[in-house]
């Protein structure tokens, strides 16, 4: 989830994540966010229900 100035503020985008096949088996996804104006503080939040590793992040790019 896409979250901006806190970490417990209504997500402006989401993104389920599913597998890859491998931790360096790489994939671009894009997702759709909720149009903001001004200067924020980005924050990813990453759920899961358990302990396990799930997401090895390589980028990110914010475009207008």
């Amino acid at each position: 989830e896409i979250r901006l100035d806190t970490l417990d503020s209504a997500a402006v985008g989401k993104l389920a994540v599913t597998r890859t096949g491998g931790w360096q088996s790489w994939r671009t996804d894009v997702v759709p966010l909720t149009p903001v104006t001004g200067v924020h503080t980005v924050y990813l939040t990453f759920v899961r229900p358990d302990a396990n590793e799930f997401v090895n992040l390589n980028w990110i790019l914010f475009k207008h």
